[in-house]
């Protein structure tokens, strides 16, 4: 199974960035509504991390991974199907530039 691992610095307080996150979240999946199924989105908080365990299925793959929100840093962990092989590349460009934007 392709694992995808994306890392980005940032110095914002960790509650901004849970909530960014958070809002995040509800637009992608106003936006893409139509386009996923069964999401699943958990989190799990702990004194100084933050943890989203997430689950979709898109165009019949499932899609599950991690993003755990540290003090100065956000890393996504994506776990895709072996189909996810072939846009990988386009996966982890598009969740390294939503980061970029979400931690300005």
């Amino acid at each position: 199974m392709p694992t995808i691992e994306v890392v980005e610095q940032h110095s914002l307080e960790s509650r901004v960035v849970l909530h960014r996150i958070n809002e995040a979240i509800i637009k992608l999946q106003t936006k893409y509504a139509d386009d996923i199924e069964h999401p699943s989105f958990n989190w799990s908080h702990g004194v100084e991390y933050s943890v989203l365990k997430f689950y979709l299925v898109a165009d019949g793959h499932a899609v599950s991974g991690t993003l755990t929100i540290a003090p100065s840093r956000v890393t996504v962990v994506i776990k895709l199907p072996l189909i996810g092989i072939f846009v990988r590349r386009q996966i982890e460009d598009e969740a390294l530039k939503r980061l970029e934007e979400l931690l300005q």
